[in-house]
C-alpha cells in the first residue's frame, strides 16, 4: 500500500524538479545523464525515466542515442509572460477544453474550397507548409514519433498497389505533422489531407505512380526522416522541399493538366 501510493508522489516530485531544471536550462543544452539526475533528486532511475518520457511526449526535450537529452522548449510559457509583464491567457475548464478540441477535430473543409482547388494548387500549398512542418518536427519529434515514421516508411516500401502506397504515404506525412507537437500546424496539415483525399489528386497520383517513382519517393522519405532524427531543421526542410518538387514535376510531366 505504501509502495503503490508513494510511487506517484515520487514521480510527481521528480517531474516538478525536472520542470524547474528545464526552466533554468537554455534550449539546445543537454541535461545530466539519468543516473546523475536520479542521485541528485533521490529517486530511482525508473522514476526519472518515466518523467523524461512524459516531458518528451510534450515536446520539451528530445532524447537521442549518443547525444543524450536535449532541452527543446521551456515548460512555462505562463511564467515567461508574467516575467515580461504580460498576462497569460486564462485556462479553460477541462470540460470546455474538451468541447473546444472536439469542435476543432470535427471541422470540415468547405466543398467550395475543395472543388475549386486543382492538384497543382494543392502541391503549391504543400510546398509552402510542409518544409516548415518538417523543420519543426526536426526540433520537436519524440523517439516514439521517429519509430512511427520508420514503420510507415517501411510499410510504404512494401505497398503492392498505388492505392496502398498512397495510404501509407499520406499517413507518413500526417505523422510528420503530428511530430511538430504544435496543434495549429497539425490542424493545417489535416486540412491539406482532406484536400488531398477529395480532389483529383488521388486519381492523378495513381496514374503517375509506378515502381520507379515509388522507390524514389521512399528514398526521399528516408532522407527526410534522417534529417528529423539528426535534429537538423534546415536539412529536413530542404529534403521535404526536394521531395515535393519531385512529386509536382512527376504530375506535370505525366499528365497534361
Amino acid at each position: 500500500m505504501t509502495t503503490s501510493s508513494s510511487t506517484p508522489r515520487r514521480a510527481d516530485y521528480a517531474l516538478g524538479l525536472l520542470n524547474e531544471l528545464l526552466a533554468q536550462t537554455p534550449v539546445g543544452d543537454k541535461l545530466k545523464p539519468e543516473r546523475e539526475l536520479a542521485a541528485e533528486f533521490g529517486v530511482s532511475r525508473r522514476v526519472i525515466r518515466d518523467a523524461l518520457d512524459q516531458l518528451e511526449s510534450q515536446g520539451r526535450i528530445v532524447r537521442t542515442p549518443g547525444r543524450g537529452t536535449v532541452v527543446q522548449d521551456h515548460p512555462s510559457l505562463q511564467g515567461s509572460l508574467r516575467a515580461l509583464g504580460g498576462e497569460p491567457a486564462p485556462q479553460l475548464p477541462r470540460a470546455q477544453e474538451d468541447k473546444t478540441l472536439s469542435q476543432i477535430e470535427s471541422f470540415t473543409v468547405p466543398d467550395a474550397v475543395i472543388l475549386g482547388s486543382s492538384p497543382i494548387d494543392l502541391m503549391n500549398a504543400r510546398l509552402v507548409l510542409e518544409p516548415a512542418i518538417a523543420a519543426t518536427a526536426a526540433m520537436h519529434a519524440s523517439t516514439q514519433d521517429i519509430h512511427s515514421m520508420q514503420d510507415l516508411i517501411e510499410r510504404g516500401r512494401q505497398a503492392q498497389t498505388p492505392h496502398e502506397w498512397e495510404h501509407w504515404d499520406s499517413a507518413l506525412h500526417q505523422r510528420i505533422g503530428d511530430a511538430t507537437h504544435n496543434q495549429l500546424l497539425q490542424y493545417f496539415y489535416r486540412v491539406l489531407s482532406v484536400a488531398r483525399s477529395q480532389t483529383e489528386w488521388g486519381r492523378l497520383r495513381q496514374q503517375t505512380l509506378n515502381t520507379k517513382n515509388q522507390q524514389l519517393y521512399s528514398e526521399q522519405h528516408a532522407a527526410i526522416l534522417q534529417a528529423i532524427q539528426a535534429r537538423a531543421p534546415q536539412e529536413a526542410a530542404e529534403c521535404m522541399r526536394t521531395h515535393l518538387h519531385t512529386v509536382k514535376r512527376t504530375l506535370i510531366d505525366g499528365i497534361d493538366l
